[in-house]
């Protein structure tokens, strides 16, 4: 063992100190602690990984973990420090990363902090062990599976609704198969996706097909599709009616996997950053990355004007089904709007993946739109996009912060930026 100071937190919640010269990596470490760590060597040759075996001098700021397996699994990374040490932690990340690329915004909003069981999506390992299917997460930077008692991250229908899949799993999953399984809540209604081999078949037979039958109507659940593997297609096996939500004044049926905010409350809560840095008169909107339609349903209530931009099929022909005619498929990375196109709409509202969408922006850098009001997971690759806004004369007016990934690194943020 070997004893260590630690000195700062990385991007990732890690307790960062040295050895021999070298960056070590502490899980759980916090600031000013003296632990003793056993050390790992990285590939990099550079770093090492420690894993405390003994606190010396803990922290003031650490905090027990309220969740019982948060020491194995590998769902949340900061239940051990305090609310307030956490919460300040989090913003200062968010402000390093503006900082690291000379953002300063005229206006900064109070944080916006979602709490705890009010994620409405879970994806689940699922493998089979002793005859029995045990449901659970990854352990931290392993493929082993930590059965899952309880998940304080989670809506606890979330947890009831897997607590009664068990039995028919054990049925469904074979031995040494192990299958992912997606569940949402949406409203009342129950989303559930499984992705792997089931059966003895492999794949949805009539045995399959009678489980599957049994537990629409046993369980909470509202719809099952299934997949040989990931990216494929999900393939309806049963539903008890369609899923459908209110995105606005749109009745959306949402296909399986559809990608929704993390949290109902979180949704909320960025739809009224957007709505509130924009005027009261219609306007022409351009919404990019327009998924199942959270925020055009928001802008049409509204009242305003909105073209949709999308890449994923389903996604589009649910909002079309829907009844919302302007909505495009388009692959925004690969054909990017032009300066042209961008330059018919008085606001642009984007929404994009975790990456970003460093193409898009350096367009829209050069276009004359009037307001541009970007929402983002990542404050890496937003403040990335931002500099180029501000490269191109857009002023950073507005900014604000909304945890609805609680007890984790990630974290949502919007941005408003006018052409001066």
């Amino acid at each position: 063992m070997t004893q260590l100071k630690v000195t700062a937190l990385g991007q990732q919640g890690d307790g960062l100190a040295l050895y021999q010269d070298k960056k070590v990596f502490v899980d759980g470490g916090l600031p000013d602690e003296t632990l003793e760590v056993s050390l790992t060597p990285q590939p990099d040759g550079q770093s090492f990984r420690g894993s405390i075996n003994n606190i010396i001098e803990a922290s003031p700021h650490r905090a027990t973990p309220p969740c019982p397996h948060y020491n194995q699994c590998g769902g949340c990374q900061l239940q051990h420090m305090s609310e307030s040490f956490y919460r300040s932690w989090k913003q200062e990340m968010v402000m390093a990363s503006l900082s690291f690329n000379d953002l300063t915004p005229e206006y900064i909003e109070e944080p916006i902090f979602i709490s705890a069981q009010t994620r409405r999506r879970a994806s689940f390992k699922v493998i089979k062990q002793h005859g029995k299917a045990v449901i659970g997460y990854h352990q931290k930077r392993s493929h082993y599976i930590t059965a899952i008692t309880e998940c304080l991250v989670l809506d606890p229908a979330l947890l009831e609704a897997k607590d009664s899949l068990q039995p028919y799993l054990d049925e469904l999953v074979q031995d040494k198969n192990g299958i992912d399984l997606f569940l949402q809540k949406i409203g009342a209604q129950i989303d559930c996706v499984i992705t792997g081999q089931i059966g003895a078949a492999k794949e949805p037979d009539l045995d399959v097909k009678l489980t599957v039958a049994e537990i629409i109507h046993n369980t909470p659940i509202t719809r099952i599709s299934w997949r040989k593997k990931e990216r494929a297609e999900p393939e309806l096996l049963i539903e008890k009616a369609p899923i459908r939500t209110l995105m606005g004044p749109l009745s959306v049926a949402l296909p399986p996997l559809a990608f929704l905010q993390p949290s109902q409350q979180g949704a909320d809560a960025l739809i009224s950053k957007v709505l509130a840095a924009l005027p009261d008169t219609p306007l022409n909107i351009a919404d990019l990355f327009s998924g199942n339609g959270t925020f055009t349903g928001a802008l049409l209530q509204a009242g305003h004007e909105v073209m949709a931009y999308e890449g994923d099929e389903a996604a589009v022909n649910a909002l079309r089904k829907a009844g919302h005619s302007k909505t495009e498929r388009r692959d925004l990375f690969k054909e990017p709007l032009s300066v042209t196109e961008v330059n018919r709409f008085e606001v642009i509202v984007l929404d994009p993946p975790r990456a970003g969408a460093k193409t898009q922006c350096e367009i829209l850098a050069n276009s004359d739109v009037p307001l541009i009001i970007y929402v983002s997971c990542s404050p890496v690759s937003f403040a990335r996009d931002a500099a180029k806004l501000v490269e191109g004369g857009y002023d950073f007016t507005r900014f604000g912060m909304v945890d609805q990934f609680i007890w984790s690194t990630h974290t949502e943020i919007v941005g408003v930026f006018r052409k001066s």
